[in-house]
């Protein structure tokens, strides 16, 4: 559904360099994954299908003089087609969004399951769905993460909110209370969230291309431009500082080069699972994704203190506070906008992400506070069945 955009990746300043090797990479996605729904071939045959009908209609339009909606214009049957195919897309994204409910949770896929959710309900908290409805395939077993959002006006909501609790059920609609296995759920939903965007754009795709073009744009030509200015960077009692850059000018790259590497990794996990038509996330691909992307996000703390990478940082903002003075303009700059740019570049630090899970006797788990509020849910859907058992032994 969303693409990459036609940079060469053989640019010299994304090539691969020795002191890459000590950034750790995350795996690349499993190849025996169930197939997904391809965004780009739905997209391909919708264009191609409006087109069909477009010129269709206006050539039965033409022969049989059809005045209805001014079919026999060309302008009239544009209107038609497109009137057609605006509600035929919204279906079709609909139904490409929900794939995952429609054969995981739904009642014509599974009606114990789906009876078992609507069951546990709270009935006056105005509860919705969050909308995100994979299997959760751990060991031989299936299993389904639902999340209950209070106070939403619709049937599925986009995101949690505030009191919003999670009910682990098995395959055949029984819920569980086992907060080990609750925890591999939890692991398995929260990179769910990340590889499936739930809108037109994915935020992955478009950052790695903003940065792609970021990294080949402004630190491209930052070597040359620094070798130009630096009689004038000296001249300002700046040489430490510029020594600093120019030393540490490959550890930054290598620092981008880590970061569109990550990205593009998980862009190709999203894509072999298929976007928003997500359907099934297993434990043992999640578990290996996620012990190395904490191995991976370890590299790059160990990195950033062996490279001194905010003394680093902090040089580069010294020599950008100086070219970008307004007393400067005719200070001797040569390409001085560009040098700036640069320089911001480098000043930026590359974000640490953030590892949500934590290791306990030798199990991840996760957040508290969303364990509580499992265990909040477990205690009604207790109370739920109690006052059901009670109903049944009064009316015996």
């Amino acid at each position: 559904m969303f693409s990459l955009e036609a940079i060469s990746r053989h640019h010299p300043v994304l090539e691969p360099q020795p002191i890459d090797a000590e950034l750790e990479k995350l795996p690349a996605p499993p190849t025996d994954l169930p197939r997904p729904w391809r965004g780009v071939v739905w997209r391909r045959w919708f264009t191609v299908g409006f087109f069909v009908t477009l010129f269709s209609l206006w050539l039965l339009g033409r022969q049989l003089h059809i005045r209805f909606m001014a079919l026999e214009t060309f302008g009239g049957a544009c209107i038609s087609a497109g009137g057609i195919f605006l509600f035929s897309g919204l279906y079709l994204l609909n139904r490409f969004q929900s794939r995952g409910y429609h054969e995981n949770y739904s009642a014509r896929a599974n009606r114990p399951l789906n009876q078992a959710i609507r069951r546990y309900r709270r009935p006056r908290a105005s509860e919705a769905l969050y909308q995100l409805f994979p299997r959760y395939v751990i060991g031989d077993n299936i299993y389904c993460l639902v999340w209950y959002v209070p106070n939403v006006s619709t049937a599925i909501a986009a995101s949690l909110g505030p009191g919003a609790e999670p009910l682990l059920f098995d395959g055949h609609g029984n819920w569980l209370d086992d907060e080990p296995l609750f925890h591999k759920a939890l692991m398995m939903w929260s990179y769910g969230i990340e590889f499936s965007p739930k809108s037109i754009q994915s935020g992955l795709v478009t950052d790695f291309n903003g940065l792609q073009r970021h990294v080949i744009r402004y630190l491209s030509p930052l070597p040359r431009l620094l070798e130009t200015n630096a009689k004038a960077f000296l001249k300002r009692g700046l040489k430490q500082e510029f020594d600093l850059v120019v030393k540490g000018y490959p550890a930054k790259l290598a620092q981008y080069r880590y970061g569109l590497d990550f990205m593009r990794k998980n862009i190709e996990w999203a894509e072999a699972l298929g976007w928003d038509s997500l359907t099934e996330l297993r434990y043992d691909d999640m578990l290996r994704y996620h012990e190395q992307s904490v191995r991976v996000v370890e590299s790059l703390r160990q990195f950033i203190e062996k490279h001194r990478m905010p003394e680093f940082e902090a040089a580069a903002v010294k020599l950008r506070n100086v070219v970008a003075q307004k007393r400067e303009v005719l200070g001797g700059w040569r390409r001085r906008r560009a040098l700036d740019h640069g320089l911001q570049a480098l000043a930026v630090p590359v974000p640490l992400t953030e590892i949500r899970f934590r290791l306990e006797n030798g199990h991840w788990v996760g957040p508290e506070q969303m364990l509580q509020a499992y265990r909040s849910r477990v205690a009604y859907a207790r109370e739920v069945d109690a006052r059901s058992a009670s109903r049944g032994s009064t009316a015996g």
